[in-house]
């Protein structure tokens, strides 16, 4: 029932444990995420009003066999919400290690993805049902983690933490309410209350949009398909990155990141380093500058961003966007927009969600509420 969306391919990471913004975006995504997805607003993505395509890190940043040190210790009763945050600084610690960059930055950006006070009402309206005596065990379990496993499914421990109650047909505001093998469906579109109907997980072979929808062990590639076994992390000088025969991506060892322009497992570059623009090498959070060519963290309002020939792509700092310009694949990093400006894509707006579809012309709209 807590799974959480470990995207440790492109130096991404989306935390949906539980959400109701509008569903996962397709693509070969888990069927083990619980809650639907959402939108992380930390750099990375760019917009055009004229529908420009947007943009990732190229780089496939360090995954390794260590595991993430966090204390589970808690000073009084464990509450859902306690629970969450906990749950959200473990995975940013996790992430750290794995990916590099600093802890704060991944728990900030976790944090915006995994709104705590939607499992508190929740498990308040009981939708949820939150077993304390389970909690510490699971999050000991978190803490053991390896880089190795970090895509896999949220530990067994975790299993009895979180119990959805709703029955199929009834209303949902996240695949987390569900009860059994089941999700929310329905979610989405362009209101500020986001329900939906729990229904049976698909099974192997069938037409889905998003990972949850499909049963555990499979994933959404247009239809619901076994996940294919992660391969072993790469060594220095070994080759990286995705392969679209396997629909796999071969990460590099703890330490180590995939050179964009070799294939090759290198160094990661750390802040303030030289670094060679297109590379794609330097640390989480930091981008390779193209005119000093050092690692500089992601610019803020009126930075340079999104990507020129032969150069890194430059991602913009959390509470921002890359606002590019028309016809290019560069921009400017623009603050997120408020409720009922215009936008094409949900990372435009402080909410997440723009109402355009397809690219289209939309407005940013307020979050979902559980009401």
């Amino acid at each position: 029932m807590l799974n959480a969306v470990r995207l440790l391919a492109i130096s991404t990471v989306t935390l949906s444990m539980i959400a109701c913004s509008s569903s996962s975006p397709t693509g070969f995504s888990s069927g083990s995420t619980s809650g639907s997805g959402s939108t992380s607003h930390s750099g990375g993505s760019s917009s055009s009003k004229s529908g420009s395509t947007t943009g990732s890190h190229s780089s496939t940043h360090s995954s390794g066999s260590g595991s993430a040190s966090t204390s589970s210790t808690s000073s009084g009763p464990e509450t859902p919400g306690s629970f969450c945050t906990k749950i959200v600084a473990a995975e940013a610690a996790l992430i750290s290690k794995c990916l590099s960059g600093p802890v704060s930055a991944w728990n900030a950006q976790l944090s915006v993805a995994s709104p705590c006070t939607e499992l508190t009402a929740a498990v308040t309206a009981g939708r949820v049902t939150f077993d304390e005596g389970e909690a510490a065990g699971c999050l000991a379990a978190y803490a053991q983690i390896s880089c190795a496993a970090a895509s896999s499914p949220a530990p067994s421990a975790c299993a009895a933490t979180l119990t959805g109650t709703v029955a199929a047909g009834g209303t949902c505001y996240g695949s987390v309410d569900c009860s059994g093998d089941s999700y929310c469906q329905g979610l989405g579109g362009a209101t500020s209350v986001c329900m939906g109907t729990c229904a049976a997980k698909l099974a192997s072979g069938a037409t889905c949009t998003a990972g949850e929808q499909c049963v555990t062990g499979f994933a959404c590639d247009g239809t619901c398909k076994a996940i294919p076994a992660a391969p072993t992390p790469a060594a220095a000088g070994a080759t990286c990155g995705y392969s679209s025969t396997t629909k796999t991506i071969t990460t590099c060892a703890t330490g180590l990141s995939c050179d964009a322009l070799t294939l090759k497992c290198v160094a990661t570059i750390n802040q303030g380093s030289p670094c060679t623009p297109g590379a794609g090498i330097c640390e989480t959070f930091t981008d390779c500058d193209p005119t000093s060519k050092t690692c500089k963290p992601y610019p803020g309002v009126g930075g340079d961003c999104g990507q020129a020939a032969g150069q890194d792509f430059i991602n913009c700092a959390a509470g921002t966007y890359c606002d590019v310009v028309s016809g290019t694949a560069a921009g400017k990093c623009a603050a997120l927009l408020g409720t009922s400006a215009a936008c094409v894509f949900g990372v435009e707006c402080a909410s997440g969600a723009c109402s355009g579809t397809d690219g289209g012309m939309g407005t940013c709209y307020a979050a979902c509420t559980q009401e």
